[in-house]
């Protein structure tokens, strides 16, 4: 756990909320200031409403904003829970796989590594994003699945996942009930359904109470947004679903699916214990990476989710591999290793607090720039052009951290600001900010 601190923490000093990680912060606060019972959908533009996933992790995360304000710091402690939370579960499952308690233990260390350590996984902790929560949620609920035999609480918890966000689960739930079909195969069929009854009611308890507090509470716009932009617009809109083949989607296809797989595949090849052939959890496995294939080759769309699944519970797998070289080479001083660990973890940590004020990355340049902003004038607008470099992250990351001066895009300001004096921002160079004061015209980028 302390290298977990170390490892993580580092993000605060240097890491800025930008992106997708802005969009949510942004969410977070608006419902921190207007509470959860509003009857305004949060806006995540001056003119739009934020219906691109459910609520739950903003619900969850406002909680440390009410009590600890609006702060990149109180923004990264809910995800620092869950990753915690995460490191438990990974360490859970391994004591559950091995009778030795001893062995398992050293497994679960090794794997609990194998996660914090990793880039992908704890740049999405330093964000206020919804993967780590959506993915520990679906890895409790196979945990429930297989080890403890509570299919009622499995499909208790993939309903909480898909309130996290939404239909991008979707590869999670078929796995799981590939995974029932497999744990029931040798049952009656009787027991097969008691078992996806049991699932199915916990799956709809979650999901139906969302809905019902949208129908109640806003008249069913939120459903009625998220369908939108989700089936007509996002993923199944036509561009998407015409039948071709296309260079660049196989491009994409092997960038955002292949490394992980192939790495994971070169441990699959050695370490004859993955092919047992009463692994529940390789099976959910290797069905989650097939769910994730498929539903990029049918949208051709990549949802950063399944990196983040992918992650968590493929640790499993690379502790076991690491643990079983370890034997076979005959290694030793398992102990001293987890030392020399944490203390280049304590020297990883050490060297972004020192260097964090020097760190002159793109969205570092917004963050520094708002300190010392127009702090004469509250009701500054501030316009980012539509299609610049980085435009959509500007807009979001200068959103968060120019508050309480209000932020459009240039579309918006055609409409609503010509004549008014505004700032424009073009974009960023190194740690500097480009921007001017001008009085607004539809042509004036």
């Amino acid at each position: 756990m302390a290298t977990f601190f170390f490892v993580t923490t580092a993000q605060v000093f240097w890491s800025a909320i930008h992106g997708d990680g802005a969009v949510y912060a942004w969410i977070i606060r608006e419902i921190s200031v207007h509470g959860i019972f509003s009857q305004q959908l949060p806006n995540f533009t001056q003119t739009q409403i934020f219906a691109e996933h459910p609520y739950l992790f903003f619900y969850y995360s406002s909680i440390f904003t009410t009590l600890f304000g609006f702060s990149d710091l109180a923004l990264k402690i809910p995800n620092y829970v869950i990753a915690a939370l995460s490191v438990y579960a990974i360490y859970k499952i391994c004591l559950l796989r091995n009778k030795d308690r001893t062995q398992a233990q050293r497994i679960g260390i090794i794997a609990a590594y194998a996660l914090i350590l990793n880039g992908a996984y704890t740049l999405q902790v330093s964000q206020p994003s919804l993967d780590p929560l959506a993915q520990l949620l679906a890895l409790v609920s196979m945990m429930f699945l297989v080890f403890y035999k509570r299919p009622f609480y499995a499909g208790l918890f993939i309903g909480l996942a898909f309130l996290t966000k939404g239909l991008e689960l979707l590869p999670n739930l078929a796995a799981l009930f590939m995974l029932s079909l497999c744990l029931k195969r040798k049952e009656s069929f009787s027991e097969l359904s008691k078992s996806l009854a049991y699932q199915l009611a916990g799956l709809l308890i979650p999901i139906s109470l969302w809905l019902s507090f949208d129908f109640l509470v806003w008249d069913s716009q939120w459903l009625l947004t998220y369908w939108h932009r989700q089936f007509t617009e996002r993923f199944f809109n036509k561009e998407n679903l015409k039948t071709y083949f296309d260079f660049g989607i196989f491009l994409t296809f092997l960038q955002s699916y292949m490394l992980e797989i192939i790495i994971l595949s070169i441990g699959l090849l050695k370490s004859k214990t993955w092919f047992r052939k009463s692994d529940p959890l390789f099976f959910y496995f290797l069905c989650y990476l097939f769910f994730n294939t498929l539903a990029f080759l049918i949208i051709k769309k990549d949802s950063s989710q399944h990196l983040t699944g992918v992650l968590i519970l493929g640790s499993v797998f690379v502790g076991e591999y690491l643990w079983e070289a370890w034997q076979r080479y005959e290694w030793k001083g398992f102990h001293p290793l987890i030392c020399i660990l944490l203390l280049l973890s304590l020297t990883y940590w050490c060297v972004f607090v020192i260097g964090a004020r020097k760190n002159t990355d793109y969205w570092n340049a917004i963050k520094n720039e708002s300190v010392t902003f127009d702090k004469n004038q509250n009701d500054t607008k501030i316009v980012v052009k539509d299609m610049n470099r980085g435009g959509y992250g500007l807009f979001f990351t200068a959103q968060w951290y120019f508050f309480p001066h209000k932020v459009f895009f240039q579309s918006e300001a055609n409409e609503r600001l010509v004549n008014q004096d505004v700032f424009i921002f073009y974009g960023a160079e190194g740690s500097k900010l480009e921007k001017a004061k001008v009085t607004y015209q539809p042509a004036v980028f």
